[in-house]
């Protein structure tokens, strides 16, 4: 009697380990209400998006444009192995959601008025630098010569990078202290802040 059950209680520990492997996409990545998360299991759903009519087309080069669309739970996920409190890591979602409509390859600030303009230090000096394009979920602004830097402000260490993304997200916030820099943030239109996306899922 003890050899069936312990054969049953096998048969359906490998039943379940099939399952599981077969259709590994299932494997939700938790984030709810209460905060409760784990991290080491990766959120399965991308959306797509190549709509050219859209915020999110690049101006500058004018180049067919098409994106992956990112979960909350996603954002939140590589946020908080970036090292952000489940606090930090809503507040830099939503940040995200009202930047980019979570859109992985989202350019911004690329017209004539903002992309190569000069980048000015702290007393309002050109540092003999130039803007690029805002870039990514969290529409981090580059910077042209910083390319290939592997800085923060290197769009070739950004794109299409959701890990270096939130790394970098995290690290201009300085450690999700500080939202200033994006103006979803500090804007008192209700109709672009930030705040519309606190506590949602999408």
């Amino acid at each position: 009697m003890k050899k069936i059950s312990l054969i049953i209680m096998l048969m359906a520990a490998c039943l379940s380990y099939v399952a599981f492997n077969l259709n590994p996409r299932e494997n939700i990545y938790a984030y709810n209400d209460v905060g409760t998360t784990n991290p080491t299991v990766v959120p399965p759903h991308r959306g797509f998006t190549d709509v050219q009519d859209q915020p999110c087309f690049n101006d500058h080069t004018k180049e067919h444009y098409e994106s992956e669309l990112i979960s909350k739970s996603e954002t939140a996920h590589y946020l908080l192995l970036a090292g952000a409190t489940v606090e930090q890591a809503d507040v830099l979602a939503a940040i995200s959601r009202a930047e980019s409509g979570s859109q992985l390859n989202c350019f911004g600030d690329d017209s004539d008025k903002y992309y190569g303009q000069p980048v000015l230090d702290i007393n309002n000096r050109p540092t003999g630098k130039h803007w690029g394009e805002s870039y990514g979920l969290y529409q981090i602004r580059t910077i042209l010569e910083d390319s290939g830097s592997g800085g923060c402000r290197d769009i070739e260490r950004l794109r299409l990078n959701i890990v270096e993304q939130s790394a970098c997200a995290i690290e201009i916030s300085l450690s999700g202290t500080y939202f200033e820099p994006w103006s979803v943030f500090t804007t008192k239109d209700p109709n672009r802040s930030y705040r519309r996306f606190l506590g949602q899922d999408w």
